[in-house]
């Protein structure tokens, strides 16, 4: 997905307000809620597939991406800068 120059503007600021913070610290606990049940009863499984370890792993990858997103926005529009 190609994003807005707005969007980009919104992701970026996102950390900086009350609903960010929230949010990010939301994401914070659940990847480390995923971090803890994969070192205790990480398993290769068919059913339920939200049990699998390599489901687990792709949603923790996934949150780590989201938290640092804003981040890379801004790293980018940087170097757009600079050129």
């Amino acid at each position: 997905m190609i994003l807005t120059e707005q969007q980009e503007i919104l992701i970026i600021n996102l950390p900086e307000t009350e609903y960010g913070r929230a949010l990010f610290a939301w994401i914070n606990q659940e990847i480390e809620s995923l971090e803890h049940k994969i070192d205790l009863s990480g398993k290769i499984c068919n059913d339920p597939i939200k049990d699998d370890f390599r489901v687990q792993m792709g949603i923790k990858m996934g949150l780590k991406r989201v938290l640092r997103k804003p981040q890379e926005l801004i790293e980018s529009k940087q170097k757009g800068v600079r050129k």
